[in-house]
């Protein structure tokens, strides 16, 4: 049976134990210079994906939160946490001694939800009397939780609607905004500038969209991997698709706006478009992909 209450109630596990036993008699300098510890620090550092990064051991999980918590806020300033968390029961005169409150929120299966949060956050700011008050500094989080429930962000968990909606929202508006910049364009140009500039942006259209299109393809093929290495947690992958992908699209779109420049003309008349408008569409073009 897995008991998620605290780290504290029973001995160490046997195999922890039996590697204890193996390794009593070494003779080893103190706790935090020996090799052992080099070796987990080492460990940590390529989990963490930052291998110059400073790893220092303390001897527990209460000294943990309370040093953290106490270095982190102001000293106006309170932890929130889940009711149930245990900063708010096992570790909250450790906490509380150090002269930082423990706000506590209700809790389902040990986590706090963003709608409580921000429920909490409002009201708080909303009173009058709050810069009397003991300001909301930071959240503390059990992951497991004192239940051994996980907090997650995988969008097949929870109420698929909500999800669907906050992750469709962001696309919608982008392309909302590209058709306005489009249309806005057409308006201006065919209002003060003439039918034949109208033409020269209308002619220059296709070229935009295609290349627009050409770039939405290879940003949802990045997605896909992108998608694939965070379900699979494999966060250093991650890291390095993010930035292939930005440092691959910053080169392929200086490379097509070049070659747009330069070749804007021939592409134009492979397109038949009327000379009488040709040189309107080859500016209309130069100053889009400049």
């Amino acid at each position: 049976m897995l008991v998620f209450e605290n780290d504290y109630s029973e001995g160490a596990h046997q195999k922890v134990l039996e590697r204890l036993l193996e390794t009593n008699m070494e003779q080893l300098p103190g706790y935090g210079a020996d090799h052992y510890c080099e070796s987990a620090v080492e460990k940590i550092r390529e989990a963490c994906g930052c291998p110059e990064a400073e790893v220092c051991f303390l001897t527990g999980g209460t000294q943990t939160n309370q040093i953290v918590i106490g270095a982190v806020l102001k000293p106006y300033e309170g932890v929130i946490a889940a009711e149930t968390g245990h900063v708010s029961t096992h570790e909250a005169g450790a906490i509380e001694c150090s002269g930082h409150k423990v706000l506590e929120l209700p809790q389902e299966e040990g986590k706090i939800s963003a709608d409580n949060l921000s429920d909490f956050l409002n009201s708080f700011y909303e009173d009058e009397n709050h810069e009397h008050m003991v300001f909301p500094g930071m959240v503390y989080i059990s992951h497991p939780t004192e239940y051994g429930t996980l907090y997650t962000k995988d969008m097949t968990e929870g109420p698929i609607i909500p999800q669907l909606t906050k992750f469709t929202i962001p696309l919608i508006l982008g392309n909302l905004f590209q058709l306005t910049y489009n249309a806005a364009d057409s308006v201006i140009v065919g209002k003060f500038l003439g039918d034949d500039a109208l033409a020269a942006v209308g002619t220059a259209g296709p070229i935009m969209n295609m290349v627009i299109l050409f770039i939405s393809g290879m940003c949802m093929g990045a997605g896909i991997l992108m998608s694939s290495y965070y379900g699979a947690k494999r966060y250093n992958r991650l890291e390095r698709q993010i930035s292939t992908a930005m440092i691959g699209g910053l080169i392929f779109s200086a490379v097509i706006a070049i070659l747009l420049i330069l070749f804007a003309h021939p592409i134009l008349e492979l397109l038949q478009v009327p000379a009488d408008i040709i040189d309107s569409a080859k500016g209309y073009l130069r100053i889009i992909f400049l």
